[in-house]
């Protein structure tokens, strides 16, 4: 049930070969985060890339903040901006799977600028 697949460590490293469980097919590592199928496929269909997801949830962003679901106490909600992109990004901090990625709502974007300007 695992498949092997092959990556580079770095450009002096040799190429290795990692177990990787079949379940997991639909969800992407990338760095410490996990983007599930799902998020991946609102990231092409809004418009973003996942850089523009990862500047936000490495704090890379001029401007990223993180709040606490309002929901779930699984749930960070990482908000900011790329370029002239305002992202809202739902990640499961248990897993740290991101749920989806969605541009911030009218009130979301209001209330993100006047928490920026504190």
């Amino acid at each position: 049930m695992y498949l092997h697949i092959k990556f580079k460590l770095s450009a002096t490293q040799n190429t290795k070969y990692q177990r990787v469980d079949k379940r997991q097919i639909n969800t992407y590592n990338i760095c410490m985060w996990k983007i599930s199928k799902h998020a991946l496929e609102r990231i092409q269909e809004r418009g973003f890339t996942k850089e523009d997801v990862l500047l936000i949830l490495n704090s890379k962003s001029p401007v990223s903040l993180i709040f606490k679901s309002p929901v779930d106490d699984d749930v960070e909600i990482y908000m900011g901006y790329s370029g002239e992109k305002h992202l809202m990004i739902p990640v499961n901090t248990k897993t740290k799977n991101v749920i989806t990625v969605r541009p911030m709502r009218r009130q979301e974007r209001i209330e993100f600028e006047k928490r920026i300007k504190e």
